[in-house]
């Protein structure tokens, strides 16, 4: 098995914000042993690119998660008969999680909402080289070990905040530090 803690991964975000977020600072920072962050990335990708290097790191906190499973049967139901007989069509998995994104500092402001931007714009189309045929954003999701390098897209992101929490108030981005 991979160990994500030993590859050089490079940050989709292009600036110092994920060199603060990696695993080894982050448990510096919270004087914490390695072992009690679990890696949480996202690992985008566009298909037929072969371009593997956009990760984002998330110092977050866990919400919720929710992992659904399911069969698909078509039903069939012939003349003379009065049961249904049932041909197995498909399968499905459906994994949904929430989480809140924190910055413990100013200086973490940026780079949490641009990541957080990225995240957002990663279930827009993106384009060939020619500008012809939208396509979609797929990833590879790491959450701990549950989840590693999972493929998968997103089909929704949502975010919100409580009104309890407090805002940067001074400076050039006055937005909420916990989202």
């Amino acid at each position: 098995q991979k160990d994500i803690k030993d590859k050089k991964l490079k940050s989709y975000y292009l600036g110092k914000g994920d060199e603060l977020q990696e695993t080894k600072v982050l448990a510096e920072a919270l004087a914490v042993d390695e072992q009690d962050i679990i890696p949480f990335t996202f690992n985008f990708y566009t298909p037929g690119s072969g371009d593997t290097d956009k990760f984002l790191y998330f110092r977050a906190l866990l919400d919720s998660m929710s992992d659904s499973y399911s069969a698909n049967w078509s039903s069939i139901k012939y003349i003379g008969r009065a049961e249904e007989f049932y041909n197995y069509s498909g399968f499905g998995r459906t994994f949904s999680f929430a989480f809140k994104a924190a910055a413990f500092s100013k200086k973490h402001l940026f780079p949490i909402y641009s990541k957080l931007n990225h995240l957002v714009g990663s279930t827009a189309p993106t384009y060939g080289s020619e500008g012809l045929f939208m396509r979609g954003t797929l990833l590879k999701l790491t959450i701990g070990d549950y989840l590693y390098e999972q493929n998968g897209f997103l089909s929704s992101v949502s975010l919100s905040w409580n009104l309890d929490y407090p805002w940067e108030i001074e400076g050039d981005l006055k937005v909420p530090h916990l989202l």
